[in-house]
């Protein structure tokens, strides 16, 4: 009898309907359909620019199966000590145990807005996470407004740590981000989005929108991060949302400059209008001292002038691009030109603003006939190196007049110089080619312009009748017969 209701039990557990035709509850049913797998790990990028360096871990978000862009954490780790497979960090170090401690902090943010959604039946994606995240567990400020704190901040520190015209550049920068920003619709932008793709779109915005060159909007860009990397300092931010990015060099810039018969047009050209005649020897001046338009606009004379032991008057300045904290003093003569262009301006120089000292090159270049894009205020300070190093002036003597506080950056800018220069000594010494005693190669003959040689003089090779006439001093046939 027990037997017999054991197997009729039996039978009516496996004729139960499945339970696809099982009636659930309709708030069952939907929840069940609305529900969404999450997933979150967590990428080591390693530092590609210095790889002894530590990586950063980035999370990615995946909700049904569409990821998120990744996003910088503030973890970071050497690849040794990340364990892909367990997602944590090894080792049992302090390091360690706070950075498993984020990751932790991290799943356990995004599972709860996984759970709230689902809850509440409400359909969200892996961008949305990511986006609710930065947004909870970042700043309160905007990009705008953070670069604002960091002006603030760096205001108080002009003349002991900065100078005036470094904090000219920051709201120069900032002005221009926050333009870029306007052109998106997006004043209001977070520092946590400002992303690698961000930085991209900021960089092509300078190129082509505003037509700055490839180091300006590197310049540009950097300034960026500098700011975002002061936030995470001051920990108004968690981790640098550039972290990553590289920034790519731009091709080195032909040297531009003018030689002395084009800065001798410029130097006794009359001109009438004294707007364009204060440009000319401000220009001028610049070219014999190499002072950039920072020091000319600083410049105060007599203040900054001394006379030497050898009865020349000197100027001692402090570079303005250094910063207060890592001034470089120049030292640098009054060569006659430039005591004539004092002597003119009655020791005071009429400097004007960027903008019109510019302008008023462009006016200067035309009427004198030159290029206008070779003339700027760069330009003068670049010509004072090259005239320096062709009057033979030592490399080193020529990197300390013009600031440098290397001399490897002269010698980087002033490099195809140098290298006439050698070939100029190299003359000196040995004498022009085909003249020399080091001279080797074939026998010419002049023959009224049957062919040109790269040194410009007519010639054609010897014949051999003529090679033997010449005799063994020229043939070397003496030599040869030693030989055989």
């Amino acid at each position: 009898m027990y037997t017999q209701n054991l197997r009729l039990h039996s039978l009516q557990l496996c004729i139960l309907p499945p339970i696809s035709l099982v009636k659930l509850p309709i708030s069952l049913v939907t929840r069940l359909a609305m529900a969404s797998t999450m997933f979150v790990r967590f990428i080591l990028r390693k530092n590609v620019r210095h790889p002894d360096r530590e990586g950063t871990l980035y999370c990615r978000v995946t909700v049904d199966k569409v990821e998120a862009l990744p996003f910088a954490t503030s973890v970071k780790v050497f690849s040794k000590n990340w364990n892909p497979g367990g997602q944590v960090l090894k080792g049992r170090t302090e390091s360690a145990q706070l950075g498993n401690n984020e990751l932790t902090r991290i799943r356990n943010v995004f599972e709860g807005y996984r759970s709230e959604y689902n809850r509440d039946k409400i359909n969200f994606t892996a961008a949305g996470l990511v986006k609710r995240y930065k947004e909870s567990t970042g700043s309160r400020l905007s990009l705008l407004e953070l670069f604002d704190a960091f002006i603030e901040e760096r205001t108080g520190l002009v003349g002991t740590e900065i100078s005036a015209t470094t904090l000219g550049v920051d709201r120069t920068r900032r002005r221009a981000l926050a333009k870029f920003l306007k052109a998106r619709g997006e004043l209001t932008l977070r520092p946590e989005s400002f992303t690698l793709n961000y930085c991209d779109a900021y960089v092509h915005w300078h190129r082509v929108a505003e037509h700055n060159g490839h180091d300006y909007a590197q310049k540009s860009l950097g300034a960026v991060q500098q700011v975002l990397l002061w936030g995470v300092r001051r920990e108004i931010l968690r981790a640098n949302p550039m972290n990553g990015y590289e920034f790519r060099k731009g091709k080195d810039k032909e040297l531009v400059f003018l030689d002395t018969e084009e800065l001798g047009r410029i130097s006794y050209y009359p001109f009438q209008l004294q707007a364009l005649r204060s440009a000319a020897w401000c220009f001028v001046f610049q070219c014999w001292t190499g002072l950039a338009y920072a020091d000319l606009c600083n410049l105060r004379l007599p203040r900054d002038i001394e006379r030497g032991t050898d009865g020349r008057r000197w100027l001692r300045i402090t570079r303005q691009k250094s910063t207060m904290m890592d001034s470089y003093e120049c030292l640098v003569p009054l060569l006659p030109e430039a005591e004539r262009i004092l002597t003119l301006c009655d020791q005071q120089l009429p400097v004007r603003s960027n903008a019109k000292y510019n302008v008023h090159l462009k006016e200067v270049a035309a009427i004198c006939g030159l290029s206008v894009e070779r003339l700027t205020t760069h330009i003068g300070r670049k010509t004072a190196g090259v005239l320096l190093l062709n009057a033979g002036v030592r490399m080193e003597v020529v990197s300390k007049i013009l600031g440098h506080k290397s001399i490897r950056i002269t010698e980087k800018i002033y490099a195809r110089i140098l290298d006439r220069t050698i070939a100029e000594d190299i003359e000196r010494v040995f004498g022009t080619p085909r003249t020399s005693p080091l001279d080797i190669a074939p026998m010419r003959l002049d023959r009224g312009g049957a062919a040109t040689g790269t040194d410009g003089v007519d010639w054609t090779p010897a014949t051999p009748e003529q090679w033997h006439k010449a005799g063994p001093a020229a043939t070397g046939d003496a030599g040869f017969d030693s030989m055989g």
